[in-house]
């Protein structure tokens, strides 16, 4: 975790010491698995690509097998925010 934000990283086997690794040795490590953030690149991109991050998609293959799990992923940051948006309107405007 970086933050509130799940981020993998390619060391050299070398580098650890148990589950510890330099955060310089880190910094310097290519990352792992896809940039969903800048591969979608639509506001909330980087809430969508830490909740995917989250459910264990890091990569294309995890994308493809795991095609349910991004359905509702996107649901969740897309679509169920903009419902309730709708709702909370509609209703607004119906106390007029």
């Amino acid at each position: 975790m970086e933050g509130d934000q799940y981020r993998r990283a390619t060391v050299p086997a070398g580098k650890l010491s148990g589950n510890d690794c330099p955060s310089d040795v880190l910094e310097a490590s290519p990352a792992y698995g896809v940039d969903w953030a800048e591969k979608f690149g639509l506001p909330g991109s980087d809430i969508l690509a830490n909740e995917l991050r989250r459910q264990g998609i890091w990569t294309v293959e995890d994308f493809k097998r795991q095609r349910a799990t991004v359905s509702a992923v996107m649901m969740r940051v897309f679509v169920n925010p903009l419902i309730d948006e709708l709702i909370k309107e509609l209703q607004d405007d119906r106390n007029l």
